[in-house]
């Protein structure tokens, strides 16, 4: 169940100069590009002081906020400016920044240098400048994804991953881009007095057909993980030449890969319609959702439901679904919804005991999104304690990308994937630094909850660690159609989410106990026999109409960044209900 109630009250600080923000050119118009530049967080969190935020203004500053005196928001202070002048620089994106210890950053100017920055002990020297230890050109405008420092024999090691999108000149490539990572290691240079400065002693670069959602290097720098919809390849390594194998083995996939598509084409498989509609049940209602032209108005939907019958139709068009009803149902209960290029029509069972075998007498038309009645009486085989949903339970917009998304290892000397997770049909939600120093975690969505992972490379018999289960929150960010960012609390004990603009919400559910399970609401109002999980919501009307840019969850707080303002919301004890 889940419970709204208002949330704190917001803090705002005014914003000065902007936020360095860098619109999509016209050419750079794939779906990777809107991933890896177009959807960017301006607001950067710091792991070793959770006190502080961070952003970059239109006149190239590091700005500084730190809530002061832990009521208000202080003045943002810069800390850092760029040295040359930026913003007309042609195929520039964003600027990034990642945090690499207690006193080192390392930043991108969006138009080819990548910085790495003294920044002193961040946490006691509020005032103190950053200086700049390494200064280097990338040959493409690249975002700083992670990084970290590590022991060296001859003193601290810089290890850092920047992730770009690349014109790919590839006959194979479908889209005409590839996205690259591209991996420094960095090392002291000697004989230097104070700050130590840094020189690249290798560079390693990965590229693949579609943009990772989650890369981290491993704390010692041994290898990186990835998360992607289809896998990177290793294709150069400064310090070892990628093994002549390797690349036949890659060149075998892609010819493979090639050799499947023409086999398609030749079955005909990109000629083989969708159903007319898809559908999906639970024990109280059916829902059954169709695809209309993007141009259908909501007033030429036609919908007529009685007891025994269905039809549905646009005007002065074709019918989309007529017949009688395999099971009785209730049109008062029943209602649709429409959205362009979508219909969605929910019936509620007459009688809500058991599961329709099909949708209408004759099983005509389209396809069940849950495979029909044999995967529910599957699940009603089994001990309640073990399933806390039906997959029946599932709605389209709770659909994952219907790539073959993978999780995997990549050793940094051998080039070699040690280990591979298929991620299929797991939604990916969000990525969360739960500690500094540490791997961050990795949310994905199992049926209607949220399962939070983080890779363990170390343990050869265990490398992916379940940390935490937020009940029902896959469902719940699933209904949010403006959601814009979805993090957790580092403590994990809430997760927030923010709509483009104005609102916001906190989902919050009890502790766990054992043989609990997260049930759906009654509809008549009387409670469940499940645990109560709460969504707060705050409408922050301060913003505006302003869209969100950026978005920082501590355990205490949640900050958001929109042009012109800097907000906080305080997450108090009185909140968690």
């Amino acid at each position: 169940m889940i419970n709204s109630a208002a949330l704190g009250t917001e803090q705002v600080d005014p914003v000065s100069n902007g936020v360095d923000e860098v619109e999509l050119s016209e050419d750079l118009y794939t779906r990777d590009h809107v991933r890896v530049y177009g959807m960017r967080n301006h607001l950067v969190a710091d792991p070793w002081d959770a006190t502080s935020v961070y952003y970059v203004d239109r006149a190239g500053r590091v700005q500084r906020v730190r809530v002061a005196l832990d009521t208000y928001l202080g003045t943002p202070v810069p800390v850092f400016r760029l040295a040359r002048e930026v913003a007309g620089s042609p195929g520039r994106v964003s600027t990034s920044m990642h945090f690499l210890s207690e006193e080192r950053a390392a930043l991108c100017d969006g138009a080819g240098t990548l910085l790495v920055l003294h920044t002193g002990a961040r946490a006691v020297e509020t005032d103190a400048a950053w200086e700049v230890v390494y200064s280097g050109a990338v040959s493409t405008p690249s975002l700083v994804v992670d990084g970290l420092q590590r022991a060296g024999a001859a003193g601290s090691v810089l290890e850092l991953l920047l992730l770009r999108v690349e014109r790919d000149p590839a006959p194979s490539s479908k889209s005409g881009f590839h996205s690259a990572l591209e991996w420094l290691t960095l090392e002291p240079d000697e004989g230097v007095v104070g700050p130590a400065r840094f020189s690249v002693s290798r560079r390693r670069e990965l590229a693949g057909p579609s943009a990772p959602f989650y890369v981290a290097l491993e704390p010692w720098g041994a290898g990186i993980v990835v998360a992607a919809d289809r896998a990177l390849r290793v294709t150069s390594d400064s310090a070892r030449p990628v093994a002549e194998e390797e690349e036949q083995v890659e060149v075998k996939e892609e010819e493979e890969e090639k050799e499947e598509e023409e086999e398609e084409k030749e079955l005909g498989v990109d000629d083989v319609k969708a159903p007319p509609y898809q559908w999906q049940q639970t024990s109280e209602d059916v829902t059954v959702t169709f695809d209309l032209p993007e141009d259908t108005p909501k007033g030429d939907v036609e919908v007529t439901v009685t007891p025994e019958r269905l039809e549905v139709g646009v005007k002065g068009g074709a019918t989309l679904l007529r017949g009688e009803l395999a099971g009785r149902a209730d049109p008062e209960g029943s209602a649709w919804t429409w959205s362009p290029g979508r219909l969605e029509l929910t019936l509620m069972k007459a009688e809500p005991s058991g599961d329709w075998a099909e949708l209408l007498a004759g099983g005509v038309g389209g396809a069940n999104g849950a495979n029909g009645a044999t995967q529910g009486d599957d699940f009603e085989r089994r001990p309640v304690e073990q399933v806390a949903y039906n997959p029946q339970q599932l709605e389209e917009c709770d659909a994952a990308p219907e790539e073959m998304a993978t999780l995997c290892r990549i050793d940094g000397d051998s080039h070699a994937r040690t280990y591979t997770v298929n991620l299929g049909g797991h939604q990916f939600l969000f990525t969360a630094q739960l500690a500094a120093g540490d791997m961050p975690g990795l949310c994905l969505r199992h049926d209607v909850d949220a399962l939070l992972w983080r890779p363990r490379p170390q343990d050869d018999a265990r490398p992916w660690e379940h940390l935490d289960t937020f009940n029902a929150l896959g469902y719940v960010q699933a209904s949010k159609q403006e959601r814009k960012f979805l993090a957790c609390a580092p403590g994990r004990a809430f997760a927030a989410l923010c709509e483009c603009s104005r609102r916001v919400f906190l989902y919050r559910q009890p502790a766990a106990s054992p043989g609990t399970q997260l049930r759906k609401r009654s509809r008549d109002g009387r409670p469940g026999d499940g645990r109560v999980a709460r969504q707060q919501v705050a409408t922050l009307e301060a913003a505006g109409s302003e869209p969100f840019l950026g978005f920082v969850v501590t355990d205490e707080r949640v900050f958001l960044l929109t042009q012109s303002k800097l907000l906080a919301l305080r997450v108090t004890e009185t909140a968690h209900g």
